[in-house]
């Protein structure tokens, strides 16, 4: 099994490297790539959803059973902390970006279980209220794909995760990429920080640099296309395999959270002295870190 996996871990190292050429050659072919404000954009968040469809349902099939999940995802505790992070971390990114959020053009569909519980639904209305670029979306229990809220012309659909942030420039970075010549393409930004308190409550900013990662992964629908989602491609990490991928540029594009509510962790856990500052990271990102202290982060 070892030998398995180190040998997949090769193959899959020497498939990035590969894709880190080709893109280099494609993004000098195509350039300049400048922004394009009249890109659509729709970001998609998965907030509290009991999904049971292709890789994406390994939570159930892998680790709980149906029932812990739906124990597990609709807590109360649970949902207040996802809230938190909701409205502390990913929602003043978005209202940060140097392209704005804008009803039409860049979009943001929050997918939502039709059997969250009435009044945490309604707080999440209350959240988005004012907001005109931003829809909940009811999805089925047990849903196995999520309903198509794109739109028919071309677009860039993405996934981010509701407790983790953009940064500023990342819709207008995304929007060069909306061109025929990228129809099909997926788009992955890798670099980025982890964000995260130790166990002794000491905030940890970590840089990284992930292709494939989930925060900000995109594809690009045209009208030959064959997927019309991120999410129809296929589980993130090994993407490459069903679409055609650019890596973009070492800029940073996102800050992934890492704390004792997520479905990884302590997978995703890390330690030891930081290895940036917050200053230097709010340079690209607006975050706050108090917005992920929660009754669970040592004092």
């Amino acid at each position: 099994m070892r030998l398995r996996k180190r040998s997949w871990e090769q193959r899959r190292e020497a498939r990035i490297r590969w894709l880190r050429r080709r893109s280099a050659i494609l993004l000098w072919w195509h350039g300049p790539l400048r922004p394009n404000p009249q890109a659509r954009i729709v970001l998609t968040v998965r907030y509290a959803v009991h999904f049971n469809g292709g890789a994406e349902g390994w939570i159930i099939k892998r680790k709980m059973t149906e029932e812990e999940h739906l124990a597990w995802l609709f807590d109360e505790a649970r949902l207040a902390e996802r809230l938190q992070f909701f409205t502390g971390i990913l929602l003043p990114s978005l209202l940060s970006q140097d392209m704005p959020m804008q009803r039409g053009r860049r979009d943001l569909v929050v997918y939502v279980s039709e059997g969250v519980p009435a009044g945490h639904l309604a707080a999440l209305q209350a959240a988005l209220a004012g907001h005109d670029w931003a829809r909940i979306v009811p999805v089925p229990m047990g849903a196995m794909e999520y309903p198509d809220v794109g739109p028919r012309e071309e677009h860039a659909h993405l996934r981010i995760d509701d407790d983790d942030a953009l940064s500023r420039d990342f819709l207008s970075r995304l929007s060069a990429f909306v061109r025929p010549a990228f129809h099909g393409h997926i788009i992955t930004h890798p670099d980025g920080y982890f964000a995260g308190f130790d166990e002794a409550g000491k905030l940890i900013l970590r840089p990284v640099s992930i292709p494939m990662v989930a925060m900000g992964i995109a594809y690009i629908v045209g009208p030959r296309s064959k997927f019309r989602s991120i999410y129809a491609v296929g589980p993130h990490y090994d993407a490459y395999r069903d679409a055609p991928t650019i890596i973009a540029d070492a800029r940073p594009a996102y800050i992934r959270t890492v704390h004792p509510g997520q479905s990884m962790y302590p997978l995703t856990k890390f330690e030891g002295d930081p290895a940036t500052t917050l200053d230097v990271v709010r340079r690209s990102i607006e975050f706050d870190p108090e917005a992920l202290r929660t009754s669970a982060t040592p004092a």
